[in-house]
C-alpha cells in the first residue's frame, strides 16, 4: 500500500467526522488507521477507540479473535506530514506497553492508578487475551509526524525484549 498524503488522510478524517461528529481529529485519525490497516468493520473499530482523558497513551484497543491478536494503537495527528518530530519519551513509553500483559500484580495495580474506567476494561481484555488465550500483542504508534531512526530502533528494541507470544 502506498503511503497516503496528508490531504488524503485529512479527507478521510473529514469523512469519518461527518458520520461521527463527536470525534476529534486525533480519534478520527486512529479510526482511519484501524479501518485502513487493521479491520474494516465500522462497529468494531469504532468501539475499539478509547478517546478519553486518562488513557495513558492508549487511543484504541482492537481484539481480533480470528487472527488471535490484540492491537493497541496510539495516534498523533499533526496537520502536516513529516514536519513535527515525535518525542522520544512518548514513543518509548508507548513501546513499554508491551509489558502490560506480563506485569506483576503491584506494577499492574500501579498502572491502573488514574486510568479511565473504559481503558481499564480494555486493558483487562488485553491482559486476558495475551495471558490466557495466548493472543499476540501488536503495538502501533501512528503519526503524521516524524520519528528519528534512533527513537524507532530504541522502541523496537524495547518491544522485542518483552515476554509472551509475538
Amino acid at each position: 500500500m502506498n503511503k497516503p498524503s496528508i490531504k488524503e488522510i485529512q479527507d478521510e478524517i473529514n469523512q469519518i467526522r461527518r458520520t461521527n461528529p463527536n470525534l476529534k481529529d486525533d480519534s478520527a485519525f486512529v479510526l482511519w488507521f484501524l479501518r485502513a490497516y487493521i479491520a474494516d468493520s465500522r462497529e468494531s473499530t469504532l468501539s475499539a477507540l478509547t478517546g478519553e482523558t486518562g488513557d495513558k497513551g492508549i487511543d484504541a484497543i482492537y481484539v481480533d479473535s480470528t487472527a488471535r491478536q490484540v492491537h493497541v494503537v496510539q495516534g498523533k495527528f499533526h496537520k502536516s506530514l513529516g514536519i513535527v518530530s515525535e518525542k522520544r519519551s512518548d514513543v518509548v513509553s508507548f513501546a513499554s506497553l508491551v509489558d502490560l500483559p506480563w506485569m506483576d500484580k503491584p506494577s499492574y495495580k500501579a498502572y491502573f492508578n488514574k486510568l479511565s474506567p473504559l481503558v481499564q476494561q480494555k486493558v483487562e481484555d488485553v491482559r486476558h487475551a495475551a495471558r490466557q488465550n495466548q493472543y499476540a500483542l501488536r503495538l502501533y504508534y501512528v503519526t503524521t509526524g516524524k520519528c528519528s531512526k534512533s527513537i524507532r530502533n530504541e522502541a523496537i528494541q524495547r518491544a522485542e525484549s518483552a515476554e509472551g507470544p509475538r
